[in-house]
Parts: C-alpha cells; sequence; structure tokens
C-alpha cells in the first residue's frame, strides 16, 4: 500500500512534472519552427504573386506596360481628371515604316527598333506618367498634370529623341521615325473613347 506524500510520490510528481516541461518545451520549439516555416513560405508565394503580377503586366519585348496595363493607367488618370480636373494628355504612337523594316532587315531589326523607341518614350517622361506598348508598332503615352502647350512641346522632344539616334544594326544605320496623335482627356472620356479619338487623330495627321 502507498502513502500519499511519501517521499517516492514526491520523486515521482517531480519526474512527471519534468517530463511534462521537456514536451512542452518540445512543442514550443516545433510550433516556433512550424511557425517560421509557414511565415517563409507566405513571403515567398507573395513575391512569386508580385513577380506574376508585373509579368501579366508587362510586354515581353520592350519591357513597357502592355496594353492591359496601360488601360488600366488610363481609366485612372480619367478617373483623376473627372474627380479633381487634372490636365492629361493622352499620346498614340506608331512606328513609322517598320514593316519595311521588317522585310528588309529582318524582324530582329524591328524588334530593336521598337526597343529603340520603347526607350526614348520612357527616358522622355516623368515618374507620375505613364507608356505602354500597344501592339505591334503602337505606343501609347499618359503625360498627367500638362497643360496642352507643355504636353505637345514634351512630344515633340521624345519624337527628336528618336530621330536623332538611329539604330545600329549589322553596320547599317536605321533612321527611325514616329508618328504621333495627342488629345487632352475631357469628361466624359473612357479608355476606348480617349484612345481611339487619339488614334484618328495620329492617323489624320495631326501628330508629328
Amino acid at each position: 500500500m502507498r502513502v500519499l506524500g511519501s517521499s517516492s510520490d514526491s520523486k515521482t510528481q517531480w519526474v512527471l512534472a519534468m517530463v511534462i516541461d521537456d514536451l512542452d518545451q518540445d512543442k514550443s520549439t516545433v510550433l516556433e519552427r512550424e511557425n517560421s516555416f509557414l511565415r517563409t513560405e507566405v513571403a515567398r508565394l507573395k513575391s512569386q504573386l508580385e513577380a506574376m503580377e508585373v509579368m501579366a503586366d508587362t510586354d515581353g519585348l520592350t519591357g513597357l506596360l502592355n496594353r492591359r496595363a496601360f488601360v488600366r493607367e488610363l481609366e485612372r488618370a480619367i478617373s483623376a481628371y473627372e474627380r479633381y480636373g487634372f490636365s492629361t494628355a493622352l499620346v498614340y504612337a506608331d512606328v513609322r515604316g517598320l514593316k519595311q523594316i521588317n522585310d528588309t532587315l529582318g524582324h530582329a531589326a524591328g524588334d530593336d527598333v521598337l526597343c529603340h523607341v520603347a526607350g526614348a518614350l520612357a527616358g522622355g517622361i516623368r515618374t507620375t506618367d505613364s507608356v505602354g506598348r500597344l501592339g505591334g508598332d503602337e505606343f501609347g503615352v499618359i503625360l498627367s498634370h500638362l497643360e496642352e502647350g507643355i504636353a505637345r512641346d514634351r512630344l515633340t522632344s521624345i519624337a527628336r529623341m528618336v530621330q536623332f539616334a538611329p539604330v545600329a544594326c549589322e553596320g547599317t544605320d536605321i533612321p527611325v521615325r514616329l508618328r504621333f496623335g495627342m488629345t487632352m482627356i475631357v469628361s466624359g472620356d473612357t479608355a476606348r473613347t480617349a484612345l481611339t479619338r487619339a488614334d484618328k487623330i495620329m492617323y489624320a495627321g495631326g501628330g508629328n
């Protein structure tokens, strides 16, 4: 018969307490490791998601915004105009003679020209502006917080940057010219109506 409170009981309780304490420590360590692993996985997945979002918004050749992302930025600019009245210009541009360049010098040369134009457009705008490749040889630029006269001056400057820097391809300098159409955002515009208007202005010879 075991008597409660005996030294044997005290020793047993002490051992049990030690075992429980060890188990608690082991459980805590496991939980800390699991939490650390989960935090690492969440950070990795978030990074992957952000990278995928960037890829989904980026033109694979030029690194500019693709059409989908550019239209989204244009919709935001239109919303800002409607709400705050910020003067905003939309530019539609295409590369003149790109088909001939592709046919005579090859598509690699044509790609070089497109990348050259993309670099000139991106280098000629501010961080508050946006530029994208709309498809093929067509580009779009959003010039925010600029009055029409200043926007046209900026456009002329960009055109000169492109023209005075021909693209070198296999020992041949390829002259590059852009055709522009510029329109100011007006009340009631949508991305579609603004782009259509700028496109028509470009083809009507309203640009450079």
